[in-house]
């Protein structure tokens, strides 16, 4: 394999605005879990477990550990009597091995000046190798920085092109075609960050049918910076580089490894049999609903749907994904500005505009944004302050002492938009048919065929200030946006006349006209939910109740005493944690409400209602297991992968993080681009707020048609038979089947 066969090993990372969780090694998925986080960890010291001490505190039961032993085929004594130990050497590139003195990280100098270049010329990423090697020519003081006299000498000898960079460090170097790709992503690795943010530049191409070069580019510049160690390292140094064997180094963390596996493994088999006892429990009956409530399937969302349904039996919510089925992007305001509305799998297929724009919107959104990125960039921002002077001081006492709801400027102009929206695709606006058929197709899958006099569709969104990953908070089905557009594009379908005309009469879907369908979104800092048009007063109370109460579960857990406050942290520009988001996430249950109605599932499982036997060849079941599913995979795994390794997969303090643009953040003022979750969002100062562990999947549907559907979809397959996540049945007896490698086994309450 080729040095830039490693550039397909990484993962994407989204911008700040459209920040959604993602998998780290999703690449990779096509190895067993086991295998990756042990290659991962020669090639770089990358850590995929927590310590044995963290598994120690968690009191896992006997019966979990001698499950988890035997599947591992070692003592359950070994397992009881392990300790931390040091974990192994592992690669190092030429740089890491290199030292000038003591006090001087060459390679942390390099990953610096490679962060800095990144930084000023990422706009023109498929050049940037020319980029960087010029301004880097013309950097005067760099060798003196370096300490190193001869580097601009040396630098006159590199390549000018990319590709005769990476063919001349692989022929220096002496890298073999079956190292290369191994190697060159240990050299990604140590600028994971820019490297993921190339892969999202590649992400998108692909989405797009285009193609893009920013990885190798950025390889390049890598791999110029180790050919230019070369020449400077004496024959010893380059003979101890050379006789590292990654394959031993693998087997020794694979060994090393051994036992956390069986302690990992036995932490998400004691979750899972506690969620096993809980779900078989009996049922509830179902009573006449007089309002139906379809929340987006986020585990913030189950607190709030438990607290709902118990103002009145006649209530029933529902999980559904987040952007409700519909593959929209938002243009507001006649503008150029865009943004999908869906999840990052997909790319929108209908773009929604407001059939009247704002009064002089597209002005006001360009001078937000403008000021917005003048603020946060980080070469302006505290150049701006200064300049505004007084002006500036004055908006700080405001915010510190009079604080108000925090909005996004995009979602503000949603918000003040009141009128009805326009949906077009690449042929203008959609017809009637077309409409009714896209709301058809969500109403199937939602099970609404026959909807209660009153339905909810409620998104979520949340309230933040002062915070660069607040888009990390919203709705990831909605690519880390509001919901808000999405809930009242399918209001206002369900709700027009001629398409329900045309829904009845071609797709056998009556509404009656006393059903309304009202949107709501969900701010799920403030725990409450605001509805965009009238439901009366007995629904405003219940969801008046429903959000103190909510409010009154998740309080202690941020250390407040009053639920009010929930709502002031959001408003609050120094508060580091105004919410957990998603920590904590453990499992996704698909299944009828009725089966975890009763339940109370700690607000840590996704929740998406399906019943097999409404659905048709079990198409829907297919669109499930390779969407939500998969989307909240990477959500568990981002969560996981910021706890695990923090300092490679989580963002650090955001105490210290400067804005690189739109891009991501710094901690401190260089090194690379910080990606995933800030220390904040997953740490309360004293211990962990995310348990790490693979998402436990529970499906109520067949055995034959749920493992033809695994069978069926490859990167599916490959989650459940190569340890990325746990599949099992639920039967109608509330017993659960694990299905991996094509057969069942039950799994003990």
């Amino acid at each position: 394999m080729s040095l830039t066969a490693a550039c397909a090993r990484i993962a994407p990372a989204w911008p700040l605005d459209q920040l959604i969780a993602v998998n780290p090694w999703w690449p990779l998925v096509d190895q067993p879990m086991p295998e990756v986080a042990a290659r991962l960890a020669a090639l770089g010291g990358v850590r995929c477990l927590m310590s044995i001490d963290h598994y120690r505190a968690q009191n896992i039961s006997e019966a979990a550990l001698v499950a988890a032993a035997e599947e591992h085929g070692v003592s359950v004594a070994d397992v009881l009597a392990s300790r931390d130990n040091p974990a192994p050497r592992h690669w190092q590139s030429l740089a890491a091995m290199h030292r000038q003195s003591d006090a001087f990280s060459w390679r942390d100098a390099i990953v610096d000046q490679v962060s800095r270049c990144c930084a000023m010329y990422w706009q023109e990423a498929d050049d940037l190798y020319r980029h960087w090697l010029a301004h880097t020519r013309d950097e005067k003081g760099l060798a003196l920085l370096m300490g190193c006299p001869q580097l601009r000498r040396l630098l006159k000898e590199l390549p000018n092109d990319a590709a005769a960079m990476l063919e001349l460090a692989q022929t220096s170097l002496g890298i073999s075609e079956e190292d290369a790709c191994s190697l060159g992503h240990g050299w990604l690795l140590e600028i994971n960050g820019w490297a993921s943010a190339a892969a999202y530049l590649h992400w998108q191409a692909n989405l797009a049918g285009e193609e893009r070069h920013c990885l190798e580019q950025l390889l390049a510049i890598r791999l110029a910076w180790e050919w230019l160690t070369l020449q400077l390292a004496d024959e010893e140094l380059l003979w101890s580089w050379q006789q590292q064997s990654i394959p031993m180094l693998i087997e020794a963390h694979r060994s090393h490894q051994r036992l956390p596996w069986v302690w990992q493994r036995a932490a998400e088999l004691d979750y899972q049999r506690g969620l096993a006892q809980q779900l078989a429990q009996p049922a509830e009956s179902k009573a006449p609903a007089k309002l139906q409530a379809v929340f987006c399937i986020d585990v913030r969302s189950e607190p709030m749907r438990r607290a709902l349904e118990a103002q009145d039996a006649g209530i029933e919510t529902r999980g559904f994904a987040g952007f409700f089925g519909l593959p929209l992007g938002y243009r507001p305001g006649d503008g150029k500005y865009q943004r999908p509305q869906l999840p990052g799998l997909l790319a929108p297929q209908i773009w929604v505009r407001e059939a009247e724009p704002v009064k002089a919107g597209p002005i006001k959104l360009k001078r937000k944004t403008y000021w917005q990125r003048l603020m946060g960039g980080s070469p302006g921002t505290f150049g701006a302050v200064e300049a505004t002077g007084l002006a500036y001081a004055a908006r700080l006492v405001n915010r510190s002492f009079w604080p108000s709801a925090p909005q996004q400027p995009v979602n503000r102009l949603l918000r003040e938009s009141q009128g009805e929206f326009v949906l077009e695709d690449g042929d203008g606006p959609l017809s009637v048919e077309r409409q009714a058929e896209l709301l058809a197709g969500v109403l199937t899958a939602m099970g609404l065929a026959d909807p209660a006099p009153l339905v909810l569709l409620v998104g979520h969104g949340s309230s933040t200030c002062n915070n660069p990953h607040a888009a990390g908070l919203d709705c990831g089905a909605c690519g880390g946006q509001s919901g808000e557009l999405n809930v009242r594009v399918l209001a206002q379908l369900a709700n027009d006349p001629e398409v329900r005309e045309v829904l009845a009469r071609s797709h056998g879907i009556f509404l009656s006209p006393q059903c309304r369908f009202i949107a709501a979104l969900h701010d799920t800092t403030a725990d409450n939910i605001h509805c965009f048009d009238e439901v009366g007063a007995e629904v405003e109370e219940w969801l008046s109740h429903a959000g103190q109460q909510a409010r009154a579960e998740r309080a202690p857990r941020l250390g407040e005493t009053c639920s009010e406050a929930l709502e002031r942290r959001g408003w609050d520009w120094s508060q580091t944690r105004p919410e957990w988001g998603l920590a904590d996430n453990a499992a996704f249950v698909i299944a009828p409400r009725a089966r975890t109605r009763h339940l109370n599932l700690g607000g840590r499982v996704f929740l998406h209602d399906y019943d097999w036997q409404q659905d048709d060849e079990y198409r829907l079941l297919e669109t499930l297991l390779t969407a939500p599913m998969l989307v909240t995979h990477w959500i568990n795994m981002q969560y996981n992968a910021s706890v695990t390794d923090p300092q490679r997969y989580g963002s650090g303090n955001k105490i210290l993080h400067n804005l690189v643009d739109n891009l991501g953040v710094l901690e401190g003022q260089g090194g690379d681009l910080r990606i995933g979750l800030s220390r904040q969002a997953v740490h309360d100062g004293e211990s962990w707020q995310h348990r790490p562990q693979r998402l436990s999947v529970v499906v109520a549907a067949p055995e034959e048609p749920l493992r033809a559907l695994v069978n069926k979809h490859e990167v599916v397959r490959q989650l459940v038979d190569n340890h990325w996540l746990t599949l099992s049945r639920l039967d109608s007896d509330g017993r659960l089947f694990r299905l991996y490698r094509d057969e069942y086994r039950e799994e003990a309450a």
